[in-house]
């Protein structure tokens, strides 16, 4: 004989059981419905916080270069004693890695010496990564310079021109304005010596 008790169904865990199924089905039913959503809004908001990140950079870099940089390549990278790397020749023909090599190990042979921590110079990879985004900030607005390897060699430059592109940050000379004439006289080979360095 057979005496297992029947077993009596709890009606109240049936109904709790069955409301927890139908709260998991909308649930997951509500899941399925947002994800192709959150597929189109998340692209856009990734590309923001790029476009955030590299605004940042840029504006940093933009600090870096005027302190470290400027008094060779001149304010905003047109050019001085050193090539003109604002020029749009120079930014369609390097692109952001040879910019960074650049800037990381320098130009053998040139005043341009490394500048990477690695190399014993005194910018870190980030500060370098800031002045390569700054830099390629400039080439929406870029203007052509066929001389944009000796800026200073372009008999067409007035006055203006050679202060602009050569001059230093305010302070490097302790205040004083730095003397360029030198450097253009040499460049245009104009050998005699300057009397006064700082008029």
């Amino acid at each position: 004989m057979n005496n297992q008790q029947p077993i009596e169904l709890d009606e109240e865990l049936e109904r709790s059981t069955n409301r927890w199924m139908r709260t998991g089905i909308v649930f997951l039913f509500m899941l399925a419905l947002a994800f192709p959503l959150f597929r189109l809004y998340e692209p856009a908001q990734r590309a923001e916080a790029r476009e955030a990140h590299l605004s940042f950079l840029a504006d940093h870099g933009s600090d870096l270069f005027e302190v470290n940089c400027s008094s060779c390549h001149g304010a905003r990278g047109i050019g001085g004693i050193a090539p003109a790397v604002a020029a749009l020749e120079f930014l369609q023909s390097a692109d952001d890695e040879a910019i960074f090599q650049l800037i990381s190990v320098g130009v053998v042979g040139t005043d341009m010496v490394a500048y990477s921590s690695d190399q014993g110079g005194p910018m870190t990879h980030s500060q370098i990564e800031a002045i390569t985004t700054y830099l390629r900030s400039l080439e929406e607005d870029a203007t052509s310079n066929a001389m944009w390897r000796t800026p200073l060699a372009d008999e067409a430059l007035t006055g203006r021109d050679l202060y602009t592109m050569a001059r230093t940050r305010p302070g490097r000379y302790r205040g004083r304005r730095p003397f360029i004439g030198w450097e253009v006289r040499c460049r245009r080979g104009l050998r005699q010596p300057p009397r006064q360095a700082y008029p």
